[in-house]
């Protein structure tokens, strides 16, 4: 799966009403000590919902739902394709980017709340590995990372200019003071695999 035909079918879900997407967004900045803080205003993100602490139903009656059993989420005409057998890739309903993509795992039992794995990270080195621009993917694990539905997925979008880790390729190199614990770990492309990046993962959560 090339980018190309990703942003082809961007375009049409967006062209479509299927997505919904503005690119007349509004970003302020406030800076607090050494921190940055960016607040993106998009109408995109109107009408998105917040998460439900009630479990979902397992299959809704409601057949224009086209849920997966066990899943919140319904990826019926947002899916682009599979990424491997174990993730599907689908178009996010509300963006804030161009594209904006989840990927979200083939059983719909896997929840938002659960650690990343293997299958997961094997799949989206796979989908980033055949990009030609880079892109960046976070996952907000749980209720507390903001995250909006409870089937387990990976948000994927181009990666954006100002992220909070740039201080890292600046000149001095020196951390934010921040009132919070951090942790990163800057990833050799030549010498890093889906199972590196799982030790890495592990390590970093430790």
């Amino acid at each position: 799966m090339n980018e190309s035909f990703v942003l082809s079918e961007f375009d049409r879900l967006v062209n479509s009403g299927t997505v919904i997407y503005n690119d007349m967004e509004e970003i302020f900045e406030h800076i607090d000590g050494d921190l940055k803080f960016q607040f993106l205003l998009t109408s995109a993100l109107a009408n998105k919902p917040t998460i439900s602490l009630k479990a979902p139903a397992i299959n809704g009656t409601n057949e224009l739902d086209h849920k997966r059993e066990g899943s919140d989420i319904s990826t019926h005409g947002f899916e682009i394709g599979e990424i491997s057998t174990s993730n599907l890739l689908v178009a996010n309903k509300f963006c804030w980017a161009k594209p904006h993509l989840m990927l979200i795992t083939s059983d719909g039992y896997q929840r938002q709340y659960e650690g990343l794995n293997l299958d997961d990270l094997k799949s989206v080195w796979s989908f980033l590995s055949a990009l030609d621009t880079d892109y960046v993917a976070f996952y907000n694990c749980g209720q507390d990372g903001g995250c909006s539905r409870l089937h387990k997925h990976l948000q994927l979008i181009p990666t954006p200019p100002n992220l909070f880790a740039s201080f890292l390729d600046s000149e001095d190199g020196q951390p934010p003071q921040v009132p919070f614990e951090w942790f990163y770990h800057r990833l050799n492309p030549h010498d890093s695999t889906p199972e590196r990046l799982l030790d890495i993962y592990y390590h970093l959560l430790e």
